[in-house]
C-alpha cells in the first residue's frame, strides 16, 4: 500500500494480480491495472501481490511499483505507463523515491538507482555480502540511504550522492524495517526480538530500546512532526510511542 504525499490517493496491490488507485475522499477507484496473467481454469494469479512494492513520488506526479523483478512507473493522475525496467531479485523488492523525487531506488540482489529526468538507471550498487535488500529508507534531506538485507541484523548507511557505504549499525537481532525522523537526528529500527531500537544518526549509536510488543516488530514509521513513532508487530497490534527527543 502507498499513500500520496497530499493524502488524496491510496494505491494498493491485491492477490488477484491487480493494482488499484483510490480517491480517499470518495472511496472510488480512480485507476485500475492488471499486473499478472491468471490461470483461466483456476483464476489463480501467476504471481502474488506479496512481492509488490509501491511508492508515490514526493510531488505525487508518479506512482512506481516493483512486481516480481519488473519495475513500472506510471503517471499517477492519468494512469499512463511512463517507463518500465527489470531488476534482479528472488523475493519482494522495496522501492522508494528520493525526497526530492529526482531518483528512484529499488532493492533486490543489488541497489538499483534510476534517475527520473534521464529516464535511465545510473547505478547498480552490489548489496553488502551478496545479501538481498528488502528494506530501504531515505533520510529526509536525501543525503543518506539506509538499507536492510533479508535476515540481517545490520543496517547499512550510504552516502547517496557518492554511492559509498559509510556505516554499519548492528545489534545482534534481525532487523525488518527502518525509518528516519523528519529532522534526520533519529533512526528507528523494527526488530525480531520484539523491540524497536532508536539511534542517534550523528553519533551512530543506539540511544533507546522500546519494548511492549509480544512478537517481532515488522514496521516502524515516524509521524510527520517527528513527535510520535508507530510500530506494527506480529502480535497483530500497532503501538504509538512518544519519540525520544534528540
Amino acid at each position: 500500500v502507498a499513500i500520496s504525499r497530499d493524502e488524496k490517493l491510496v494505491a494498493g496491490a491485491s492477490r488477484n494480480g491487480r493494482l488499484r488507485v483510490w480517491d480517499v475522499a470518495t472511496g472510488m477507484v480512480r485507476k485500475g491495472f492488471k499486473l499478472s496473467e491468471t490461470d483461466d481454469k483456476t483464476g489463480t494469479p501467476a504471481y502474488y501481490a506479496d512481492n509488490f512494492g509501491l511508492a508515490f513520488c514526493p510531488s505525487d506526479q508518479h506512482l512506481a511499483g516493483c512486481f516480481c523483478g519488473q519495475v513500472y512507473v506510471w503517471n499517477a493522475k492519468s494512469g499512463d505507463l511512463v517507463t518500465s525496467f527489470s531488476v534482479a531479485t528472488s523475493g519482494p523488492s522495496p522501492i522508494v523515491f528520493s525526497p526530492d523525487g529526482s531518483h528512484l531506488v529499488v532493492g533486490g540482489e543489488a541497489i538499483h538507482v534510476w534517475k527520473m529526468d534521464a529516464g535511465k538507471q545510473i547505478a547498480k550498487i552490489p548489496a553488502p555480502n551478496g545479501e538481498e535488500i528488502d528494506s530501504l529508507a531515505f533520510r529526509r534531506d536525501g543525503a543518506v540511504l539506509a538499507t536492510i538485507a533479508t535476515g540481517s541484523s545490520t543496517v547499512y548507511l550510504w552516502d547517496f550522492k557518492n554511492q559509498k557505504l559509510t556505516a554499519e549499525l548492528e545489534r545482534g537481532t534481525t532487523v525488518y524495517d527502518v525509518d528516519f525522523s523528519p529532522d534526520g537526528q533519529r533512526m528507528a529500527t523494527a526488530c525480531k526480538d520484539n523491540s524497536i531500537r532508536l539511534w542517534d544518526t550523528t553519533k551512530q549509536n543506539q540511544v533507546a530500546v522500546l519494548r511492549g510488543h509480544d512478537d517481532y516488530v515488522h514496521a516502524v514509521a515516524f509521524s510527520s512532526d517527528g513527535n510520535m513513532l508507530a510500530s506494527a508487530s506480529g502480535d497483530t497490534t500497532i503501538r504509538i510511542w512518544e519519540a525520544v527527543p534528540a
